[in-house]
């Protein structure tokens, strides 16, 4: 289905049937979305990721997550595209990323999940969202403006 309507160019229409499904699994049978997205992000294509990122759906999973249970290959996805595009990105939808970014950190350092060895890639995935925190409020750097009195005045 998704195939078909990515075919003939309906991705808004895609993406409300990859969120409505996503919160219709959730509901019949109290299933992480996490694991349903991580099942179905690779059918989405990035300009879509963009969608996702701004919803409500995409905060209701980060919210959800838990290291101990759900599957975090659909958020790792749509974190390195939100990265890639990190310059592009409108300032509403970085104030959303940062605290989603936040909610994951709680996750990744509660003291619930102490013993809990992590693996290489959720490692690298929290070292990425630490620099994708500071890569969308790093100051841009510019060159100093120059003073009046650092112009040299001709010479008569």
């Amino acid at each position: 289905m998704v195939s078909f309507l990515q075919f003939n160019n309906y991705f808004d229409l895609t993406v409300s049937l990859f969120m409505n499904q996503g919160y219709k699994l959730k509901k019949q049978s109290d299933k992480s979305l996490n694991n349903y997205i991580s099942l179905m992000v690779d059918l989405l294509t990035p300009s879509q990721f963009l969608i996702v990122l701004q919803s409500r759906f995409l905060k209701t999973a980060v919210e959800e997550y838990r290291l101990i249970s759900d599957n975090i290959y659909g958020l790792i996805k749509m974190f390195t595209y939100a990265h890639s595009i990190v310059l592009h990105l409108p300032q509403q939808l970085k104030m959303k990323l940062a605290y989603y970014i936040k909610v994951l950190s709680y996750e990744f350092d509660d003291a619930s999940n102490h013993y809990i060895n992590l693996p290489p890639e959720l490692k690298q995935f929290k070292a990425n969202l630490a620099k994708l925190q500071y890569d969308m409020f790093a100051p841009v750097t510019m060159t100093p403006p120059i003073l009046s009195s650092e112009i040299a005045k001709p010479s008569a």
